[in-house]
């Protein structure tokens, strides 16, 4: 059933059914700004290199340097995805309750139970996801490894970045790295991760349509509002709304 709007003293309260609903600033902007520079920058990142590990446009055009440019936009876009990723980094000690880093941990009997509970949703043992206002647990949990996977691919490829430079910061801070594993062994890692996140991507966008469809909860637009809609119950439960 869609959900039905009433206004009562000026605030704007969401209906489901018979069940009032709250709208709740969860994503804050530097959450979001860094959601968007992830997409963005994967889909540059993946398709440079792609070109960069396997050339599959030739061109014999005099002064043509396809090779080089894609390269340089491939460093580029790694640098600012590095920026994206030190300003989330920052955000999980500077944003709210649901930006934090506490958030992603499942730690207490209250994350261990949603964490089943939506382990048995995605297995078909139960028909609804828990109620849960940031990301759900078991999301919060394969984020965490998202962001590991991230940041090793940040070190890495400044490793490969510092390869052709030979000396200066990159050099000193990271040339020990290739010393304990082979540079082609890094280039490796650094391209199959590539291929982790585009897996990723996908259960991602299947996963946030079929939550966004259960929970009624304006999932899909709070990415770029970072507005939910919350039952007045659960925000009571949690002691976000007063009787």
């Amino acid at each position: 059933m869609a959900p039905r709007i009433a206004s009562t003293g000026g605030k704007v309260i969401f209906h489901r059914a018979s069940t009032p609903m709250r709208r709740v600033y969860v994503w804050e902007l530097p959450v979001r700004i860094w959601h968007w520079v992830m997409v963005v920058s994967m889909a540059v990142l993946a398709a440079t290199g792609c070109y960069i590990h396997d050339p599959f446009l030739v061109t014999h055009e005099a002064g043509s340097w396809t090779m080089g440019t894609a390269r340089y936009v491939h460093i580029i876009t790694g640098f600012i995805f590095a920026a994206g990723f030190l300003l989330r980094l920052y955000w999980f000690y500077a944003g709210n309750r649901w930006a934090r880093f506490q958030a992603f941990l499942p730690v207490g009997p209250e994350r261990h139970h949603t964490l089943r509970e939506m382990l048995k949703y995605y297995t078909f043992f139960r028909w609804r996801p828990p109620a849960q206002i940031g990301h759900n647990t078991l999301a919060a949990l394969s984020y965490l490894g998202v962001y590991t996977l991230v940041a090793v691919e940040i070190v890495i490829g400044l490793v490969l970045l510092r390869q052709p430079m030979g000396h200066g910061l990159l050099a000193f801070t990271l040339g020990w790295l290739p010393r304990w594993i082979d540079i082609q062994w890094l280039r490796t890692i650094h391209y199959f991760i590539m291929w982790a996140f585009g897996i990723f991507f996908i259960h991602h966008i299947y996963s946030a349509i079929v939550v966004s469809a259960e929970e009624k909860s304006a999932l899909l637009d709070s990415i770029f509002t970072g507005y939910k809609s919350i039952e007045e119950e659960h925000l009571k439960h949690g002691g976000l709304l007063q009787d």
